[in-house]
């Protein structure tokens, strides 16, 4: 092994600049959807997570069961070779149930609702129930900017469902479904009566209500929260493994999927072992700083993963020539290292100095250059240029492939020569 380690390469600072949070909360007018594709790429339709209870999957189908306010709910199935992903959109399309027509019609064309007869106190909702805007006054027009979407148009205790074509002021309608309506607020909550018949009801949030942005997935007798915007696409396998494929590159396997729910807030992760959700967050493959063709020595991959107790690292020279394992306990971390981990491109990696430093990779920018730095455990800062990686396109990321079966995390990548590399961890 050739250790290099200069102050010029890499200067252990306590340095906190963390100019770019990832943002991951949606907007509150948009709610997430699954999206579904066929298999051919073409969608076919899609459902707010506001409103889905569950996921399941059989032998040649994947089936969503969603709450329209009734006791029987709607199902609809779609066939196993789908495959989803997730957007933020107005509306659902199957929360309001249809029932008689109003006394007035509306549509909607170069942002403006028009109505056959004058309304009083308009109000428009996403179909998810969150209030786009409200008008006072009597009039037969009101102007509106909607985007392309499915809406609840309300006035004179009446509804009408109004769906907008194309986006922006060119927008124009269908003729719109009508739902009978008695809308009454509350102090942060609107309630509608969907069906006269049945008395059902249909929460309507308010702009300030929290949407829901995590995954809890039951996988394998575990529960793993999945940040929604944190997935690109998904899909499931008749051997009950769900599969997500991640915007940082890398793939997640949850064997054994049994059931699933959406909520506001992560559910706590049930984990007897590994910390799937910060494996998913942080976990994988990445290139160690010290090694490489900027030295003249091969480059080192690093497996890292989360456990229950605390860090643990894997390394080796694609050459074979050095290998380690390290453990790190959650009382050596200090909460910089997670705070670190808020950052574009964030892993957990090993910069090599001497001697190995573990900690929180992530792209930082100095003096105009695009760099990488690394938040030790102890909460001190390391820095180094990305030209270091330059075999990796400026960046010590891998893709990984990352398999949770029972209780062993398997995880798969490729090296730049093409190279395949599999380590398991087992045991802590």
């Amino acid at each position: 092994m050739k250790a290099i380690f200069t102050l010029k390469k890499l200067i252990a600072v306590v340095f906190m600049a963390l100019t770019a949070m990832v943002m991951n909360a949606q907007t509150q007018v948009n709610p997430w959807h699954v999206v579904v594709y066929d298999a051919g790429g073409t969608e076919i339709a899609n459902h707010s997570v506001e409103i889905i209870t569950d996921i399941t999957v059989s032998a040649d189908s994947v089936k969503f069961f969603l709450d329209n306010g009734t006791v029987e709910g709607l199902t609809f199935s779609y066939p196993i070779t789908s495959t989803f992903a997730f957007d933020q959109r107005a509306g659902n399309g199957t929360a309001i149930e249809t029932v008689a027509a109003p006394s007035w019609n509306v549509s909607y064309a170069n942002g403006t609702l028009y109505f056959t007869q004058p309304v009083k106190t308009v109000a428009v909702y996403a179909l998810s129930g969150v209030l786009i805007e409200k008008v006072s006054g009597n009039s037969t027009s009101v102007s509106v900017n909607l985007a392309k979407g499915l809406y609840i148009v309300q006035a004179d205790g009446k509804a009408a469902k109004l769906l907008v074509a194309n986006n922006g002021n060119g927008g124009t309608s269908v003729q719109p479904t009508i739902v009978n309506n008695v809308v009454h607020e509350s102090t942060s909550t609107l309630q509608q009566s969907t069906s006269a018949a049945n008395g059902n009801q249909t929460l309507l949030r308010a702009a300030t209500a929290a949407l829901k942005n995590y995954w809890n997935i039951n996988a394998g007798n575990t529960i793993t929260p999945i940040d929604i915007s944190t997935v690109n696409t998904f899909y499931i396998t008749t051997d009950n493994t769900i599969v997500f494929s991640m915007h940082d590159g890398n793939t997640i396997q949850l064997t054994q999927y049994h059931s699933t729910s959406f909520s506001t807030t992560p559910t706590a992760s049930q984990n007897i072992d590994w910390d799937m959700a910060n494996t998913i967050l942080y976990g994988g493959c990445t290139y160690a700083w010290g090694y490489g063709e900027d030295f003249g020595t091969p480059p080192a991959i690093t497996w890292a993963a989360v456990h229950k107790n605390g860090l643990a690292f894997h390394s080796v020279v694609i050459d074979n020539s050095f290998a380690a394992d390290n453990r790190i306990l959650n009382s050596a971390i200090d909460p910089k290292l997670w705070t670190a981990g808020n950052n574009p491109n964030s892993r957990l990696a090993v910069f090599f100095g001497g001697d190995p430093n573990y900690g929180m990779s992530y792209s930082i920018t100095v003096s105009g250059l695009q760099g990488i730095g690394l938040m030790q455990p102890t909460g001190l800062e390391a820095q180094a240029g990305a030209s270091d990686w330059s075999f990796n396109n400026n960046t010590n990321l891998i893709p990984t492939t990352i398999v949770k079966d029972g209780t062993k995390i398997t995880m798969t990548c490729v090296d730049i020569n093409g190279t395949t590399w599999t380590y398991s961890f087992i045991t802590w």
